[in-house]
């Protein structure tokens, strides 16, 4: 909503201008624009947390979002033209995990 409130300054058209009000109620665009850039670091470092978060949970226990999406597509509501693209992406990630935790391979002789 804070982008919308600053882009409520430069618009003239009626979608921009009901976001006007909240320039006003954060102390003018200055501070608008600190509270805009501050929940957009904190989104984007939440987003980073949380995607290394799920992975590390898979890679863990070996049961999370990703290998379950890999083994049961449908159980998980996708539609099947959906799961067609990500049980191959899936399989690809638990392969690398694998592979990462095999430990370290014999030299060919």
């Amino acid at each position: 909503m804070t982008g919308f409130g600053l882009y409520a300054g430069m618009s003239r058209g009626w979608r921009p201008q009901r976001f006007a009000w909240i320039v006003p109620l954060t102390g003018g665009d200055f501070a608008l624009r600190q509270w805009h850039h501050v929940m957009m670091w904190f989104l984007e470092v939440f987003a980073m947390i949380h995607v290394y978060l799920v992975f590390y949970h898979d890679y863990v226990e070996g049961r999370g979002v990703i290998s379950i999406a890999a083994v049961q597509p449908m159980e998980m509501a996708l539609s099947p033209a959906i799961a067609a693209a990500v049980v191959p992406a899936c399989a690809v990630v638990r392969d690398l995990l694998s592979s990462l935790t095999a430990g370290p391979r014999e030299p060919n002789v």
